[in-house]
């Protein structure tokens, strides 16, 4: 890659950087990654997850157990998807990727030679191009 389009990237990418999406996202990855309940919950998870498979395996295998450890499996996965730092997570990395999708779709339509865009701007996305 040339140096001139190196640059355009990361003066893009830095101004990208500077976008509501972008930003609720990485707060709330931050969040995410140092929620200390929802990371108890995670590794029990795990853990659980484990000695479902090797209950699984135990021969002769133990049925109470295994339906207590998939009870348990469930309770905790609940947990997890209905905390506010996993929804948050959640709702930001999707905020995120149609933001970058869009950016995308921009900078296809402007390479590709309109990429489906039309002479008016009803469908746009926002490219400025016109």
């Amino acid at each position: 890659m040339n140096p001139t389009l190196t640059n355009l990237i990361s003066a893009l990418a830095e101004e990208l950087g500077q976008s509501e999406a972008l930003k609720r996202y990485a707060f709330a990855k931050e969040s995410y990654e140092t929620d200390e309940v929802l990371s108890a919950h995670m590794a029990a998870l795990t853990a659980q997850r484990a000695a479902l498979a090797a209950e699984y395996a135990a021969d002769p295998r133990d049925e109470d157990k295994i339906t207590a450890i998939s009870t348990r499996i469930n309770e905790l996965y609940a947990l997890i998807t209905d905390s506010e730092a996993y929804t948050a997570f959640e709702t930001a990395s999707s905020e995120k990727d149609s933001f970058m999708q869009s950016v995308y779709d921009a900078i296809a339509a402007m390479v590709g030679g309109g990429g489906g865009c039309g002479s008016g701007c009803g469908s746009c996305g926002g490219c400025g191009g016109h």
